[in-house]
């Protein structure tokens, strides 16, 4: 109904539709077993591409590339950080929640999934800082699903910015 109320065309509300239900899919499996499966965050990616080349969605596909590399990039820089101090085997966020946030750069854009993914860092801080006060502090430093996170943030922007207002 949100796709009839906007004005959108269907083949694009099925696109978004298909997009959504795919991050839902892929936080309920990232809150079950803690891993984004690599076939399904790459299937992501690629429909993202297909559907900006094929002018499915209102993104050229110059700007879901991008998206991509930008969501990409503003997870991987923390890891590589975190490598270049030598703190071990440890990492800032995940190989598979960096995938996620990239492929959702194909379906919103570069300066959109920035936003998204500062919001899910924003979001995912006051859980963990609500858990840590509630909680011992190793309960603190303990794994948590990042992907739920992403796929709210991802959900949020595309709700407040229909349809990449920030496309140039």
């Amino acid at each position: 109904m949100l796709w009839l109320r906007v004005g959108i065309s269907s083949p694009t509300a099925w696109a978004y539709s298909v997009f959504i239900g795919a991050l839902l899919l892929l936080s309920l499996i990232d809150l079950d077993t803690q891993l984004l499966p690599s076939s399904l965050v790459g299937s992501v990616l690629w429909a993202g591409i297909f559907a900006s080349a094929c002018e499915i969605v209102p993104l050229p596909v110059e700007r879901a590339i991008f998206g991509a590399a930008a969501g990409w990039t503003l997870f991987s820089i923390p890891n590589w950080l975190l490598a270049v101090s030598r703190t071990g085997d440890q990492v800032a966020v995940g190989e598979g929640d960096v995938s996620l946030i990239a492929a959702c750069g194909t379906w919103l854009g570069p300066q959109p999934v920035i936003i998204a993914g500062c919001i899910a860092v924003v979001g995912a801080l006051i859980v963990r800082s609500i858990m840590a006060m509630r909680g011992s502090k190793h309960e603190a430093f303990v794994y948590f699903p990042f992907g739920p996170f992403i796929s709210f943030a991802v959900i949020v922007v595309m709700c407040t910015n229909p349809f990449h207002l920030f496309v140039a």
